[in-house]
């Protein structure tokens, strides 16, 4: 298993904007935070690091937060929780 501190830095240095990211998207802390974990395990199988990590680590978050929608979106649950500000 190639070395993963890189990995572990990157998450800890920007975790609240990865959530942040997929929150936009998905509008649900935990599909949010679903999101991110799975970008994450993505990003654990790359045999090296990416040419720049931070980039590809928002990337592969938006996309798994898209992921993520179409998959809510197939099964019926397109209606993302709302807040009542009544």
């Amino acid at each position: 298993m190639p070395d993963q501190v890189w990995l572990d830095d990157l998450y800890r240095q920007h975790r609240q904007p990865l959530l942040l990211t997929a929150w936009n998207i998905l509008r649900c802390p935990s599909l949010a935070e679903d999101a991110v974990q799975a970008a994450f395990a993505r990003l654990a199988k790359l045999p090296k690091p990416p040419y720049e990590p931070k980039l590809y680590a928002f990337r592969a978050v938006r996309n798994a937060a898209l992921d993520c929608a179409r998959a809510r979106a197939r099964r019926g649950r397109n209606q993302f929780p709302r807040t009542s500000i009544e």
